[in-house]
């Protein structure tokens, strides 16, 4: 047989040689071509004639095996169907032979065939199968081939469907691993079972799995008939009387072990994810023991597991196991642990060993780091020991409530089945024997108990209350400074309001003391006018009869008083008039007054702006106009001059108002007053008072006059 595959290989690889020398249009006669093209060449649809047996077929429609002198897939999907075939794909059966014309085409792992037309042209034995070993089937160099190999049956299984067909899939252990044989068209085949752990020789056509790179990551051998399958030894007709080994010695030195077959132990469960492991312990030893069975064991229950012994990881272990339950116990006791116990795992001397943790019920100490639950997963708890971060889980379908009100910080007794796990490649070199991790899988919440319990004052929570009074403090700030803001706009309105109440009352002041003043200028003139009048009047009246000439001088000085009367009146009502900016200007304003003063007398008043001259509020305007107007009307009353000057200004926040004329001037402190029933000059000095400004009279008789007014514009 071994020659048999090395000529195959030899002539393969003559025909590579061929298939590289020959030009793009020669057509591919043999399969062995159609293999050695590369993904590249295959893809370049090089004409196809071959004429082979097929040996295999696909359940679904996807395609089938031809073989010649090796076994080449050749597709038949839906779209190959659509697009290159011209006429339907005929009824096939294993050992039909069939011509098959088309090309080639790049398949997911090795080249295959897209044919044009299929047609059956007899029937032929199927090519001899070729023995392999698995490490000869994980190479993928036997894809599409006929072959056989020999293993011990660990798992025998109906799965569901395959392309809506049923399929019995026989996992085969030999030395090195695992292979898989799919066995199609099951028939009346009811004894399946009775293969669990046989060792068999099965017959199919290769065909690797392979990944989306298109690189093999497993195999499977498939048939549809049932000589394909060949018992070599039988399996135990009991798995559960299989032979029983202690849990110390499940996978020690045996001269006479044979590792493939099915073995038994014992021991007490300490833990259990239903359907998928579980952890058993005889005394200070514990198993893991992988399972496909469902049920649901108490804990402390003496177990009875039947299996097939491997090392996936460290420490060996039962996988594919069938339990049942012998007795009813109580767990036993955890057995505390440190971690620096639990790291000395090593080799005693002369062949004696010290005790590891792995697989045990243990309790350690620590301080409880974090709570994290993954929705859909198991709850795992972060404690802290001697440094060193150790996580604890809990399986899903287990009640949690209890842990989630544990704190950061809290000191707990956890108690658990020991899981260690090992860095493989470093057993291989080194020997190390030091876990690269140690995980604690709890029963259930009450295996964690609170020694110690935590400070309140958690950095979480000192995290929050800090957030929360800095929230505070900043919310603070922001009133404050709303607050300062409202006040200073409501000390701005009450100082508005004081100012406009303040200048309501000034005014209300100013009104009574025109009023006073009024009533005076009326007494000294037109209650002497009118009474001058009435005795000229009288006086004309009684000398009528007897001197006409008379009484006519008498009625002509009546009407010169009557004239001098209405000059007067003029002047009051003018002194009356109401804010006279009507366009803005302070000094447009003292024009206006001194236009309307000097027309028709001899006597020039003239009006000079310095500088540029603020807004002046009405308040202070108005009172600067009455005090230019009282200046004037004195001035023409009584100093008769010729010319009269007003000079407005400006400076350091405050308007200046000067009032010079070079008439015959009069002595400041000599002059007429109230008492005198004179309100000129003591009117003016109360307005300066009330504007919060200064009044200034230069004068002396012969003299000219120079009256000065200075308010602040912030009043």
């Amino acid at each position: 047989m071994h020659l048999h595959r090395l000529a195959i290989l030899c002539a393969l690889l003559c025909l590579g040689g061929k298939v590289a020398a020959q030009a793009q249009g020669r057509i591919l006669r043999q399969c062995s071509e159609i293999r050695l093209l590369s993904r590249e060449e295959a893809a370049t649809a090089i004409p196809v004639e071959v004429t082979g047996v097929v040996t295999r077929i696909d359940a679904g429609t996807n395609g089938f095996v031809v073989h010649d002198d090796a076994g080449v897939w050749v597709y038949t999907s839906k779209e190959v169907r659509a697009t290159l075939l011209k006429e339907p794909v005929p009824a096939m059966s294993v050992g039909d032979v069939v011509e098959i014309s088309g090309q080639s085409g790049p398949g997911h792992f090795a080249s295959t065939i897209w044919p044009h037309r299929i047609r059956i042209v007899g029937r032929l034995d199927l090519p001899p199968a070729i023995p392999v070993t698995l490490a000869e089937l994980n190479t993928g160099f036997h894809d599409s081939q006929r072959v056989s190999f020999t293993g011990v049956v660990q798992v025998v299984e109906r799965t569901a469907t395959y392309r809506n067909e049923p399929v019995l899939q026989f996992t085969l252990s030999s030395l090195g691993g695992h292979a898989f044989f799919w066995h199609f068209d099951l028939g009346t085949d009811t004894q399946a079972g009775r293969y669990l752990d046989a060792e068999v020789k099965v017959t199919g056509v290769c065909g690797p799995n392979f990944n989306t790179r298109g690189e093999i990551v497993g195999v499977r051998i498939q048939s549809a008939d049932a000589s394909d399958i060949e018992m070599i030894t039988p399996g135990v007709a009991d798995p559960f009387k299989a032979p029983l080994v202690p849990v110390r010695k499940i996978s020690g030195f045996h001269a006479s072990f044979d590792p493939l077959h099915m073995r038994r132990i014992e021991g007490v469960l300490t833990y259990i994810e239903p359907g998928q492991f579980l952890y058993l312990q005889d005394g200070s030893r514990g198993v893991r023991v992988q399972t496909r069975q469902e049920d649901v064991f108490p804990l402390g229950s003496l177990i009875e597991a039947a299996g097939f012994i491997a090392t996936p990881h460290y420490y060996a272990e039962m996988e594919e196991a069938l339990l049942r339950v012998k007795s009813a116990g109580t767990p036993p006791p955890p057995t505390p642990a440190t971690l620096d116990a639990i790291r000395d795992v090593r080799l005693g001397r002369h062949g004696t060993f010290v005790d590891d943790y792995d697989g045990r019920l243990v309790t350690l100490r620590g301080k409880m780091v974090s709570l994290q639950h993954v929705p859909g997963g198991p709850v795992r708890l972060f404690f802290e020991d001697e440094g060193e971060l150790i996580r604890a889980s809990l399986p899903e379908n287990q009640p949690h409530g209890m842990l989630d009100d544990l704190l950061p910080g809290s000191e707990l007794d956890v108690t658990g089945v020991c899981k260690l796990t090992f860095q493989r490649e470093r057993l291989m070199t080194d020997r190390s024997f030091s876990p690269t991790s140690i995980e604690l899988l709890l029963r259930d919440a009450a295996d964690v108990k609170v020694v110690a319990a935590a400070s309140w004052w958690t950095v979480r929570r000192l995290a929050i209350a800090l957030g929360v009074t800095l929230v505070i403090l900043l919310l603070a700030l922001i009133w404050v400074r709303v607050l300062r803001h409202l006040v200073h706009v409501r000390g701005r309105d009450l100082a508005e309001e004081t100012r406009a109440r303040r200048d309501a009352e000034v005014e209300f002041q100013a009104t009574q003391r025109e009023r006073s003043r009024l009533a005076a200028d009326l007494h000294d003139t037109m209650a002497q006018t009118l009474t001058g009048i009435a005795m000229q009047l009288e006086a004309a009246t009684d000398l009528r009869p007897q001197n006409a000439e008379q009484s006519a001088r008498h009625l002509d000085l009546a009407r010169q008083i009557l004239s001098r009367s209405r000059e007067d009146v003029q002047r009051h009502v003018f002194n009356l008039r109401a804010n006279p900016l009507e366009d803005g200007s302070l000094a447009s304003a003292l024009q206006r007054i001194a236009d309307d003063r000097s027309l028709g007398l001899a006597v020039e008043i003239r009006v000079e702006a310095t500088g540029t001259i603020p807004h002046v509020p009405d308040f202070i305007a108005g009172n600067l106009l009455l005090i230019a107007q009282e200046a004037i009307t004195n001035a023409l009353k009584h100093a008769a001059p010729r010319h009269i000057k007003l000079r407005l200004s400006s400076e350091s926040n405050a308007i200046t108002l000067i009032v010079e004329n070079d008439g015959s001037g009069f002595d400041p402190v000599q002059a007429p007053g109230i008492q005198q029933g004179h309100f000129g000059l003591q009117g003016m000095r109360e307005r300066m008072k009330r504007l919060g400004g200064t009044l200034t009279i230069e004068s002396g008789v012969g003299q000219s006059t120079l009256l000065t007014a200075k308010a602040p514009l912030d009043t």
